[in-house]
């Protein structure tokens, strides 16, 4: 759980306090700094891993969030009566194990069950704010009376799972509804 938050608080620092700061200040800016392009660059890809590190864990609690559907319903016998008569059993079998591994990582003290998808939640959306707060500021009508190398430049971002094909609002609903799995009643 300590590790979940601090890698979504070093997202946010990351994304919100430097790499929107730099690119809000324009090309202008940038020429007059030429040392920090480059490093900006190497800090919009690792803000890119960090974005990967985020729907992975997404994807992690999905699975025990499935795993506790699961273990609810209780054990259930596959076809052919335990044993693997086809490869298709067999990997349905090893998807269940999965799932049941994660969903004993969430429940385990150190993640903290609902705890672990309410941290998620309170971070992502968070950032959903911080993004929304930054879109509004980069339309602003004030920049139109800048010189255009003053403006705000749009952000290379690299196309994340997070940010691309799962939206903030998306996940943030995902994880609320798979996360009442591991409220205690």
């Amino acid at each position: 759980l300590k590790n979940i938050r601090a890698e979504q608080a070093a997202l946010s620092e990351v994304e919100f306090e430097w790499i929107r700061q730099w690119y809000v200040q324009g090309a202008r800016h940038a020429e007059q700094h030429q040392w920090w392009p480059e490093p900006m660059a190497e800090l919009l890809q690792l803000w890119g891993r960090l974005e990967a590190i985020t729907a992975t864990t997404l994807r992690f609690l999905e699975s025990a969030a499935d795993g506790a559907a699961e273990d609810a319903r209780g054990p259930t016998q596959p076809q052919g009566a335990g044993k693997d008569t086809d490869s298709e059993d067999k990997k349905a079998r090893k998807a269940r194990e999965k799932r049941r591994k994660h969903f004993e990582q969430v429940r385990s003290a150190a993640l903290g069950g609902q705890q672990v998808f309410d941290a998620m939640v309170e971070a992502l959306e968070d950032r959903q704010r911080k993004r929304q707060g930054w879109k509004a500021r980069e339309e602003a009508d004030v920049w139109g009376a800048m010189e255009p190398d003053c403006r705000p430049v749009p952000v290379p971002w690299p196309e994340t799972p997070v940010q691309g094909g799962l939206g903030l609002m998306e996940a943030i609903g995902t994880l609320t509804r798979r996360g009442s799995a591991f409220r205690r009643p």
